[in-house]
């Protein structure tokens, strides 16, 4: 794991850092959090520390407390687990709630379709592609992209329409 929080701390000095500074090898995670606090505390930035784990170990090595920090500095995790947030860092929890199915659908569709509700041809697809995200935002985003993207046949999902095919590129 040491290696991998090694790893993660570059990549956020990396960002942190100018060019002529970054891709800098950290030989340890004491390393590490020297330089993040001393880059850190030079202006606000923003820090997004994506899918924390159950390992405190993580936040420790990437945003310790609020004391390595700017003024101003926020720093934003996402976690299914809340506990592994520390109060020491914690100002504000917010809970992504699940979007109803009629948000959903629309948000889904807004971002493969461009318009509130996907076409009858693609309703059905569409919705049971709602249903597999459970409702979670960055989940329909994410996958609406690769349908605008990929631009390929989405097949029903359920048993009775499984030989349907429909090409997403007739969907205006």
């Amino acid at each position: 794991m040491e290696g991998g929080l090694a790893s993660l701390q570059a990549k956020l000095i990396s960002n942190l850092t100018s060019s002529k500074e970054s891709g800098q090898r950290i030989e340890n995670v004491g390393a590490g959090i020297d330089l993040i606090r001393s880059l850190a505390f030079e202006e606000p930035v923003l820090i997004v520390l994506d899918d924390v784990d159950d390992d405190l170990r993580q936040i420790k090595a990437l945003a310790g407390s609020r004391d390595w920090f700017y003024e101003g500095t926020r720093i934003i995790v996402t976690t299914r687990d809340k506990e592994v947030l520390p109060e020491s860092i914690v100002n504000v929890f917010y809970e992504v709630k699940e979007l109803t199915s009629p948000e959903a659908l629309q948000l889904f569709s807004f971002h493969a379709f461009g318009r509130d509700q996907p076409n009858k041809s693609l309703k059905g697809a569409a919705e049971e592609i709602v249903a597999l995200t459970g409702g979670l935002p960055l989940a329909l985003e994410v996958l609406s992209s690769i349908v605008v993207s990929s631009h390929i046949y989405v097949p029903y999902l359920s048993n009775k329409h499984a030989t349907n095919n429909f090409e997403l590129r007739g969907w205006q």
